[in-house]
């Protein structure tokens, strides 16, 4: 009966839905049910609480991220409560990068979805070069300041070729390098920038040492109210 609500709900937006009631252990079942439907994307909500005992996002959402080969939206209950009372709309997809082939998996998804839903792209690098403690009388161990220019040459060249071959296929781009803490930095971009879904791919470890599906992804979803797609490695159920 309650599936059947939403199917309700649903369809009075002109979306079709069919209630399908599943037993066994949830996140092996959301899965399966991605899979076996030719499902191209799967949506979840998190409780957002944290504590080790059931993870960051939630067991079954953290358990799903970690294993899907298919992409994951997943909305905070904040933003869940700001689409129920205002209303969603997207304009533009952040995607950081980080240079990486890991990284880049994610593209494919961005620009299929862009295209679809007319959105816009940004595409975000971020430089953070450490500081290491000297003594004043031996002088800094490197040149900080030339590295991190180079860096920043480095990211702008990389996004520019990254956003051109969006540009290419008729999708609004632009591109922008940032300097700070990778976390926060992106955190801080995301939410300067209204009506913005995040696309981001993570490398799908567990473990305390870097969180439960990575610590810019985690933080992401964690803190803001927008929808976060996150595409993982491929892994077996």
């Amino acid at each position: 009966r309650y599936l059947e609500g939403i199917a309700q709900y649903l369809a009075v937006r002109r979306i079709a839905a069919e209630p399908v009631v599943v037993y066994g252990d949830a996140p092996q079942e959301i899965l399966s049910q991605g899979r076996e439907g030719g499902c191209d994307l799967i949506a979840m909500s998190t409780r957002g609480r944290s504590g080790l005992g059931r993870g960051l996002l939630g067991s079954v959402t953290d358990a799903v991220i970690r294993s899907s080969d298919i992409p994951v939206v997943v909305v905070s209950p904040k933003g869940g409560q700001q689409g129920q009372e205002g209303g969603m709309s997207l304009k533009r997809v952040v995607v950081p990068l980080d240079g990486s082939t890991l990284a880049e998996t994610v593209l494919p998804h961005v620009k299929e979805m862009a295209r679809r839903l007319s959105l816009e792209v940004d595409l975000v690098q971020v430089v953070n070069v450490a500081t290491w403690p000297y003594g004043g009388h031996d002088g800094p161990p490197v040149d900080v300041i030339g590295l991190e220019e180079r860096m920043e040459a480095d990211a702008a060249a990389y996004l520019e070729r990254v956003g051109r071959g969006f540009s290419d296929e008729g999708i609004p781009t632009q591109w922008k390098v940032l300097k700070g803490s990778p976390g926060l930095t992106i955190l801080s971009y995301a939410q300067g920038s209204p009506e913005n879904l995040i696309a981001i791919s993570t490398h799908g470890r567990s473990g305390l040492g870097r969180l439960v599906i990575g610590s810019v992804a985690d933080l992401l979803i964690r803190s803001l109210g927008t929808p976060v797609l996150v595409v993982g490695p491929s892994h077996a159920v």
